[in-house]
């Protein structure tokens, strides 16, 4: 599987409404979403729509994300079948938000990431916001989720912790898309420190496992299991897209979050 690919850009202050939305729109393409498949302007809210197509021989097999300015917002949300129409989308994951501060005089930092499995957005302004714009699609998905029935993608919570992915409101686990509802992966506190009997090397564990809500009651254990590329690792005193050093020159990752216990990453060399 091909390494993630980080892009950053940056809109200088002041931002405009549409401004902002222009470079969102070109910070999504550097995440692999290609161009928008739709644009509109309702009720002076810019959108734009991506798509990823995942499987054209499924029902379900191709996602699509609105992504849209607000006078003071930007949201996004996932859906399972968009109408070009009616500019509509059907099935739709709840709607995420953030606020930028458009005349604070702070620039805003996009950085895209473009992996198979995650292509997503870090949306990056000094004292107003950080969070990430993504798609995650495990690469192995379990057998009871049928793609002719529900899509298989989750879409990032309005935060930066890389550990809240939410499914369209269609889907097998029969729960309504919601903040308090998220799909996270397996972890553990014990993904802190470099390792003092190991040289002080910081462990990883590779191939992350997305877990059904718990929020919502539903622990009934996987919904699927990403590649190698996607990591665990004890990152500690890291911060995000700092670089994570396995071997180094030969196998390198970088931070998708900020730290923690553990910090998640993914494989760039």
């Amino acid at each position: 599987m091909p390494n993630a690919n980080l892009i950053q850009t940056v809109y200088p202050s002041t931002q405009t409404q549409a401004g902002t939305a222009s470079a969102i729109v070109t910070a999504m393409q550097n995440a692999g979403f290609g161009s928008p498949i739709d644009t509109f302007v309702v009720s002076s809210e810019n959108h734009n729509v991506f798509q990823l197509v995942f499987d054209n021989s499924k029902s379900k097999g191709i996602c699509f994300i609105d992504v849209w300015v607000t006078s003071n917002r930007i949201r996004w949300a996932m859906y399972d079948s968009w109408n070009t129409a009616t500019k509509t989308g059907s099935n739709g994951s709840a709607m995420q938000e953030i606020a930028p501060a458009f005349s604070s005089g702070n620039q805003m930092v996009f950085t895209a990431c473009n992996h198979p499995e995650i292509k997503m957005v870090n949306v990056f302004q000094q004292g107003s916001m950080n969070a990430n714009i993504g798609i995650l699609r495990p690469a192995s998905k379990r057998s009871w989720w049928d793609e002719n029935q529900w899509l298989y993608a989750f879409i990032s919570s309005s935060g930066n912790s890389f550990n809240s992915w939410l499914p369209c409101n269609l889907n097998p686990m029969g729960v309504t898309s919601s903040i308090s509802n998220p799909c996270a992966f397996m972890t553990s506190a014990a993904f802190a420190n470099a390792n003092t009997n190991d040289l002080n090397k910081r462990d990883t564990v590779n191939g992350l496992i997305l877990c059904f809500p718990t929020a919502a009651g539903m622990l009934a254990g996987s919904v699927g299991r990403t590649s190698d590329d996607l990591a665990l690792g004890c990152c500690g005193a890291l911060n995000m897209f700092d670089i994570f050093q396995a071997t180094p020159g030969v196998e390198e990752y970088t931070m998708l979050s900020s730290g923690g216990t553990p910090g998640f990453m993914v494989r760039t060399v």
